[in-house]
């Protein structure tokens, strides 16, 4: 029998876009702009934990609330800053077509044409 969904999930960061090293760079940028040590990426690995707060406390950066604001607002800008340049996930692109394709025929629209990343993302 054939699935029929209706909604899809999904966390950004990790399983559509492949930001691992853009967030590595803006790490060690945050590091370095605040004259710490730079981390490889093993470290970064090793240290990532959720709240992000306690990952920025692992790796040096400032974590008491006025200057955790302040890394976060740096953060964002150079995140931002590099956005463009993320990839999708291996597959991805293939992924999202598939149900791009079955949202349209629900919708009785014609069949997706496009294998335009950017076509995809403006979607999600």
């Amino acid at each position: 029998m054939k699935k029929s969904y209706t909604h899809v999930f999904r966390d950004w960061n990790g399983t559509i876009i492949d930001d691992l090293k853009i967030n590595f760079s803006v790490i060690n940028t945050l590091l370095s702009d605040r004259k710490r040590n730079t981390i490889s990426l093993s470290q970064y690995r090793q240290a990532f934990t959720f709240p992000i707060k306690e990952f920025y406390g692992r790796v040096g950066l400032p974590i008491n609330n006025e200057e955790y604001e302040k890394l976060v607002s740096d953060y964002w800008a150079l995140y931002k800053s590099k956005s463009k340049d993320i990839p999708l996930m291996v597959g991805m692109l293939e992924v999202l077509k598939e149900y791009q394709c079955k949202y349209d025929d629900m919708q009785n629209k014609t069949k997706c044409k496009t294998n335009s990343k950017k076509h995809f993302l403006r979607l999600l």
